[in-house]
């Protein structure tokens, strides 16, 4: 799980860091959550690549999120889709 939070200034700067990063198996996300749909929320979901799906949270219902809640609670995780468990390897 990366929790990207900040600024867009400051995300923006980071996504050129993050870009070639690689996870440690060869599974790819095929969902990614970003908690809060405001400035920062809005330069995560435009940092993701097109072809990967994204839901997006906030408690604000007038951000216009996929799904209205707070990121903290579990019910909230897994309306988003972030509530499923890891197969063991």
């Amino acid at each position: 799980m990366l929790i990207v939070a900040g600024p867009e200034r400051a995300i923006a700067g980071s996504t050129a860091d993050l870009s070639n990063l690689r996870a440690p198996r060869e599974e790819r996300n095929e969902r990614i959550v970003v908690a809060g749909n405001g400035e920062g929320g809005r330069a995560a979901r435009d940092a993701i690549p097109d072809d990967v799906a994204v839901t997006t949270v906030d408690s604000d219902p007038d951000t216009h999120p996929d799904v209205v809640g707070d990121v903290t609670e579990p019910k909230t995780l897994r309306q988003a889709g972030a509530g499923g468990r890891r197969r063991s390897s």
